[in-house]
């Protein structure tokens, strides 16, 4: 499984997410929709904080 990482300051709002994931699909041949986004926030045990999409 490849992974697509976001690195970013805050949590990215989901209007931004779809325009990336529709153009890098565009620039790498894949086909497919976006239909509903969820982000779920997680707190690591070394209390960092990420999200899970």
């Amino acid at each position: 499984m490849n992974n697509l990482w976001f690195l970013t300051e805050e949590r990215p709002k989901k209007e931004v997410l779809s325009t990336i994931f529709n153009k890098f699909a565009k620039d790498y041949g894949f086909t497919g929709f976006i239909d509903t986004l969820r982000i779920f926030p997680i707190l690591e045990n070394n209390k960092l904080f990420i999200f899970l999409i």
